[in-house]
């Protein structure tokens, strides 16, 4: 394999884990600044993330795209068969989100926010999801993000 492929495979995998990577680096950075109160937080609105997402995905049941290209989510089952709105996009937006609110060092934020656009772009390639699905996903991982962390100030 040429370094040109091998690169191109490497960052459609780091786009696939983007929600797993940005919610690391998220939940590293508040356990280093020592926020705990923050990171329950955090893990909170994360783990109601994913079910809003499970349940608007059965509600709206918009399909995913025609013809996806192979990758490592082959089978779609559940609310999963659905694209609307886009999980990764939201559970990443609702991550960098979160850590646009509490944090002070743009390196991690930049870092985070280039994974969730390779995230972006994985999805869109591999035809997981719409331009709108994809932009509907992120409008409401970041708006949770916000909710979440109003909560967390109004405490």
């Amino acid at each position: 394999m040429n370094i040109t492929k091998y690169i191109e495979k490497s960052l459609d995998y780091i786009g696939y884990t983007g929600p797993i990577i940005t919610f690391a680096i998220t939940s590293v950075y508040l356990l280093f600044i020592s926020k705990y109160v923050y990171l329950i937080f955090f893990c909170g609105g994360f783990w109601i993330n994913i079910l809003l997402n499970h349940e608007l995905k059965n509600w709206i049941r918009e399909p995913r795209p025609n013809k996806p290209i192979p990758y490592i989510d082959n089978s779609f089952e559940g609310a999963h068969i659905y694209g609307m709105p886009s999980g990764h996009a939201q559970m990443c937006l609702y991550n960098i989100g979160f850590l646009f609110f509490v944090s002070s060092n743009n390196w991690i934020l930049a870092i985070s926010i280039l994974i969730s656009i390779l995230t972006l772009f994985q999805r869109w390639k591999f035809r997981r999801h719409t331009i709108k699905q994809l932009c509907v996903g992120s409008l409401i991982g970041f708006g949770l993000s916000f909710a979440v962390y109003y909560l967390l100030l109004n405490f």
